[in-house]
């Protein structure tokens, strides 16, 4: 498995109240996360990630969707240091 970072905002309740006056409504700010660990798997709706990893056991997983995924980075595991991703090469 591959450790990774992935920043990624989250869906908010804004207000504490139930109703708010329109006129002096705080702004809604976005909630931004990162988080780090064990790539479990990938795909075209989301990404799924584990905390703690052996041969056959694994932490219970979180479930990211792809439309809430700002970045994903690989890290090596040794440093926790992004590793460089190589470069997509252009048709010609």
């Amino acid at each position: 498995m591959r450790l990774i970072l992935v920043v990624w905002e989250d869906a908010s309740v804004v207000d504490d109240a139930t109703w708010i006056d329109r006129s002096s409504a705080p702004k809604a700010h976005a909630v931004i996360f990162h988080q780090v660990g064990w790539l479990e798997s990938i795909d075209e709706t989301a990404v799924v990630l584990t905390t703690a990893v052996s041969d056959q056991i694994m932490a219970a997983r979180d479930r990211i969707p792809l439309g809430m995924v700002k970045t994903i980075l690989e890290l090596d595991p040794a440093t926790g240091v992004p590793v460089a991703l190589p470069k997509k090469r252009r048709k010609r």
